[in-house]
């Protein structure tokens, strides 16, 4: 009877697939188990329970809640819209229809806010879109005279916004964050370095900036306060995104040059090295799970434990991630990438083609 079931389900989904006209979805695995909302404990065995094939014309930016997510859809060849996607259900809505210069910048990692960019006259404005329905309010406007190098990135608690600028003349560069609580942009003077990324702790004092020289990045851990940007650790990484994050506001992990994923504790000044041949990885928004590619196309998902790693638990194997976003309850997995054998795509302002999967743990 189970089986018969499951056919049902199956043949019902792929029929419902077929009438979509430009959001595709095909469950690969029937989930048998609901959501908890939070992380499996430490002694609990990690096992997959669904994969979610995606097949669209555009750019998923995250999870707005446990169960949707927001992404930049085109329409036509020369219309697109910020949609919200309900992936088991292959339903999406649109929320605002984009305009031809608007890029949408980032979304919070509890999927309140999305940050929208316009570039017109000489002049880039960013906009804050609060989700909730309430009018959207400029956070920035940049010209020649201070030009964003950076894409805008949240602290983890999706208080502050963050992203990197040049100044010309004698001021140089800053940091500018927006502290949506109090509904204000502060810049921070940095050293004049070529800064590819910047990401601001939850209590709003500390940073992390990659900074480039040539084909070489560093991580670079300080505090922010009136004076500026003052660095306390600063060590080598493989590359510019998924290879460094917050723990804590006292401690960081990142992916050494080496392949090493290290947590740096600022309490004790002290390094650990957690395991070895990583590629890039994402910690869930509880940092109790850990979602982490190995070898050149392997990903697993493991339990944190102090500087820890338990349970790890291959989940998926045949893609390279660019992409790693966990939902809101710590339960599913957006996994975006190329096949081993493909180039990964060029960075450019244009959106890239891709089939992202959704992938759900019990």
């Amino acid at each position: 009877m189970m089986n018969r079931m499951l056919v049902c389900i199956v043949l019902l989904s792929l029929v419902l697939a077929g009438c979509a006209p430009s959001l595709k979805s095909k469950t690969i695995i029937i989930p048998e188990t609901g959501d908890s909302g939070s992380s499996p404990a430490a002694s609990e065995a990690i096992e997959l329970s669904a994969i979610y094939k995606l097949s669209e014309n555009g750019n998923i930016l995250g999870w707005q809640s446990k169960d949707e997510l927001l992404g930049t859809i085109w329409k036509t060849s020369r219309s697109r819209s910020l949609d919200r996607i309900d992936y088991k259900h292959n339903s999406y809505e649109t929320w605002i229809n984009l305009e031809g210069s608007t890029e949408i910048q980032g979304l919070s990692p509890d999927g309140s806010f999305a940050v929208s960019s316009v570039q017109a006259d000489r002049k880039e404005t960013m906009k804050l879109l609060r989700l909730t329905g309430s009018q959207p309010v400029e956070i920035g406007e940049l010209s020649t005279e201070a030009i964003r190098v950076s894409m805008l990135t949240w602290s983890n608690n999706s208080r502050y916004a963050a992203y990197s600028e040049q100044k010309t003349g004698q001021a140089g560069r800053a940091i500018a964050v927006y502290d949506t609580a109090a509904n204000k942009m502060k810049e921070y003077p940095t050293p004049d370095w070529n800064v590819l990324a910047v990401k601001i702790s939850n209590d709003g004092s500390s940073a992390l900036l990659v900074r480039s020289s040539g084909r070489q990045y560093s991580l670079v851990y300080g505090k922010l306060d009136e004076t500026g940007f003052a660095s306390l650790y600063e060590h080598d990484i493989a590359g510019d995104f998924g290879t460094f994050d917050f723990m804590n506001d006292d401690q960081v992990m990142l992916v050494g040059s080496s392949g090493a994923l290290i947590v740096f504790d600022r309490r004790n000044n002290t390094t650990s090295v957690v395991t070895e041949q990583i590629g890039s990885f994402r910690l869930s928004p509880d940092r109790k799970m850990i979602v982490y590619s190995r070898g050149r196309d392997s990903l697993y998902v493991a339990k944190v434990q102090g500087n820890s790693l338990l349970n790890e638990k291959e989940v998926y194997k045949g893609i390279v991630p660019f992409q790693l976003e966990w939902s809101p309850d710590n339960k599913k997995i957006v996994l975006n990438g190329n096949k081993a054998y493909e180039p990964r795509p060029v960075a450019s302002a244009q959106v890239v083609v891709t089939d992202p999967l959704i992938l759900e743990l019990k």
